[in-house]
């Protein structure tokens, strides 16, 4: 039920300050260029890296990327790159407790 009222409250906010969901809610925006560069919007962090795999935390889960040579290009507090070679891109949605 709270998070019914959360949705319709942020619903409410986003249509009066015509905001986009994903910055009210700080949801994960993915861009992918090809399969050689991959731009994240609002993470949370790394939470795992090496040259095939690299797991990057973000609200409700975990976004996964498997290539060869990957190598984090860039990191700030709320955006990363990460050029390589991308083979797939996976969210892993984190079980509740």
């Amino acid at each position: 039920m709270a998070n019914e009222q959360f949705k319709k409250a942020n619903d409410l906010i986003n249509r009066v300050l015509d905001v986009p969901s994903m910055y009210t809610l700080n949801l994960p925006k993915i861009t992918l260029l090809g399969n050689i560069q991959l731009y994240i919007e609002n993470h949370q962090g790394i939470s795992w890296y090496q040259t095939d795999l690299i797991k990057v935390a973000c609200l409700g889960g975990l976004i996964i990327i498997h290539g060869q040579d990957l190598v984090l290009r860039y990191i700030e507090k709320e955006e990363l790159y990460i050029d390589g070679h991308i083979m797939s891109v996976e969210y892993q949605l984190q079980e509740a407790h």
